[in-house]
């Protein structure tokens, strides 16, 4: 006499749940992984954006053999007279392009451009800025500052006299548009280098407490304000967004 060994399987009532059990858990953990993966890569392309800026900079004011941004060719003859002059963006194309990989380069002049804080204020891009398309999909806006008249600066003090204010959009026009995520402040220093708004380097002439470390800064896990010193933030965690 034959027997026939019979395999237990799963009813199509266990598959079911088990599924919905899946689906309940992909539910609930996808969110927050697919945050800690933009987080990683916003942090990533500003440290990345930052090193370029850095680099660029530097090698401008190298090139021109001046210790101050502000007697360097670039920002004599293209960069202070800006203003009012479109047809000066073409040239300074031409010579950004010389440190800097450039898609294209033009006046801001469009307000239709909208970003946001975490406070969900609505803003616009400064009309007085110029804007440069950097062939890794990153924007940089520039305002242009004349000097502040500061002559208390110290060796690790440059940030006391920018010569311009920047506005990094780390991946271009994509979203979400947000100050503190894929949007930063940054100023340039007359060293040619860069410094993240709020950050410690920023404000060591100061009391030593970093801006973004206040309740109007960017403390704690959801930051309610405009996210303008997120950027100090970032930076001063090792390049890390704690936060949203």
């Amino acid at each position: 006499m034959f027997y026939m060994k019979f395999k237990r399987a799963f009813t199509l009532a266990e598959v079911l749940i088990t599924l919905v059990i899946i689906g309940v858990v992909a539910a609930i953990t996808l969110p927050a992984l697919r945050s800690d993966v933009d987080k990683t890569a916003f942090a990533t392309a500003l440290k990345t954006n930052i090193s370029i800026l850095n680099n660029g900079f530097r090698q401008i004011m190298v090139n021109d053999d001046t210790d101050d941004m502000r007697n360097t060719t670039l920002w004599i003859d293209y960069l202070r007279p800006i203003a009012g002059t479109p047809d000066i963006t073409t040239d300074m194309k031409v010579e950004m392009s010389k440190f800097f990989k450039i898609d294209k380069v033009e006046l801001a002049q469009d307000s239709s451009k909208k970003f946001y804080g975490f406070d969900n204020t609505e803003r616009t891009f400064p009309a007085a800025a110029v804007r440069f398309y950097l062939s890794n999909s990153a924007i940089l806006m520039m305002t242009f500052l004349e000097d502040n008249g500061r002559t208390a600066c110290t060796t690790e003090q440059s940030y006391c006299n920018p010569v311009a204010s920047i506005i990094l959009d780390v991946n271009g026009d994509k979203g979400p548009n947000t100050i503190g995520k894929d949007i930063y402040y940054l100023d340039l220093g007359e060293d040619g280098f860069v410094y993240p708004y709020g950050s410690k380097a920023v404000h060591e002439f100061s009391d030593g407490v970093p801006e973004w470390d206040t309740e109007e800064g960017c403390q704690g896990k959801n930051p309610s304000v405009s996210g303008e010193s997120c950027a100090g933030r970032v930076v001063d965690e090792g390049f890390k967004i704690n936060y949203f």
